[in-house]
């Protein structure tokens, strides 16, 4: 059986991307407005990357998102000396700071993707993967995956890979657009993460099961030309087929000449009968990354009877 101690507070993040409508949103209407609230912890929603919000841009002078390294985190330079984002992950990483295990973040986040619901998770926390599959089995099937980060080796420089925790993202939405059935969607799972919280607080027993989820493998580039620009696009039959699966034959992206390019083209990691899943397919912030999609691998993974430590 796998136990916990009580969770005590939530923090619940938005605006960790200043453009990222949905979170942003809903902190506020939680600071302004009924606040948002559990039966057995305290909820503290928080907007993170203040100027980029401002802004309405991704950040102000890099990703806060990349920015909870070790190195940042522990640097001896000054405030003075440091880009603002940087700064910032000092300042929550102190502020959030829990030596109890106590303390539980959800982080909201935005994709141009058609990703839909994506639970981005730590495949070592047993906690967080029970979350996910209450949330998920709250939703049609198809609606909701969960991203299983290794870990938090693959992503330790976002917060909650630091602190435990879950990101909660959500597509398709352009960069600095609210969509009505997009922020519904990610204020129901923040709700249902609270409800899941409240019931293990209360002393409920979750029992052993099995759950489907998605590692991430490979990242994709656009095809590029000598000078480094993008020489080619999205193939029409992968727009917005994100967690639909792919084999060597599948077409991928297009050249501007209007070549096709399979994804054998561009990997030779895939097996000849073997599937792989597109995720985060053409997302708008991801072209300065050289990413253009990426691959990632299905997965089952069993979980013990979780109960908390009351």
């Amino acid at each position: 059986m796998e136990t916990s101690v009580k969770i005590e507070d939530v923090i619940v993040l938005g605006g960790t991307h200043g453009d990222e409508m949905s979170g942003v949103c809903l902190v506020r209407k939680w600071l302004n407005g009924p606040p948002l609230t559990a039966e057995t912890c305290e909820v503290n929603p928080y907007l993170c990357n203040v100027e980029a919000i401002k802004l309405c841009r991704r950040y102000k002078d890099c990703d806060l998102n990349r920015q909870f390294t070790e190195e940042n985190l522990k640097s001896a330079l000054a405030d003075g000396e440091l880009s603002y984002e940087v700064k910032r992950a000092r300042e929550m990483n102190e502020k959030f700071a829990d030596t109890s295990g106590t303390r539980f973040v959800v982080d909201l986040h935005n994709t141009t993707s058609n990703s839909q619901l994506c639970l981005i998770v730590d495949d070592l926390d047993n906690f967080t993967l029970h979350m996910c599959r209450y949330i998920q089995q709250a939703f049609p099937k198809d609606v909701c995956r969960i991203l299983m980060l290794g870990g938090g080796v693959i992503n330790g420089d976002t917060l909650c890979m630091v602190k435990r925790g879950i990101t909660i993202e959500v597509g398709p939405q352009p960069q600095g657009v609210l969509r009505a059935d997009i922020i519904d969607l990610q204020e129901k799972a923040v709700k249902l993460s609270l409800e899941f919280i409240d019931k293990c607080n209360k002393g409920v027993c979750f029992d052993s099961c099995q759950i489907d989820g998605y590692t991430r493998s490979k990242k994709v580039d656009f095809p590029r030309d000598s000078h480094g620009d993008i020489a080619g696009m999205i193939h029409q039959n992968l727009q917005d087929q994100d967690w639909k699966p792919l084999t060597r034959s599948s077409k991928v992206l297009r050249m501007f000449n209007g070549d096709d390019v399979t994804l054998r083209d561009v990997t030779d990691d895939v097996g000849v009968e073997e599937s792989v899943y597109p995720m985060f397919v053409n997302e708008a912030a991801y072209y300065e990354k050289g990413i253009a999609f990426y691959l990632a691998n299905k997965t089952c993974v069993t979980l013990p009877t979780l109960k908390l430590n009351n």
